[in-house]
């Protein structure tokens, strides 16, 4: 568990608490691949989107350095939201099995 006290690594556009509240390390860094995959593959996005996809990957890359690798998420939602939903997904479909 990260200290309350600790002070978060500064994001551009992601909210550090939330992720770390909702998913686990392998997720955090799951999610952060698939945003950089999508800014870099998906040709019909436009440049803003793009860049805001690249940014919300680094800033993910970044939380996944911070909490380390035993990370694990602080309050699992029932459903999990979309976002963990989504995190998990890509998890499955690498075959890393969180």
């Amino acid at each position: 568990m990260i200290d309350s006290e600790l002070p978060l690594p500064v994001m551009r556009g992601i909210d550090a608490r939330r992720m770390l509240d909702i998913l686990d390390h392998v997720e955090i860094v799951a999610l952060s691949e698939m945003f950089l995959r999508w800014s870099l593959f998906q040709e019909e996005l436009s440049q803003e989107k793009r860049s805001q996809l690249a940014s919300d990957a680094l800033d993910l890359a970044t939380i996944a350095g911070f909490c380390g690798p035993d990370w694990k998420a602080a309050a699992r939602e029932d459903p999990p939201c979309a976002i963990a939903y989504l995190a998990a997904t890509e998890v499955t479909a690498r075959g890393w099995g969180a």
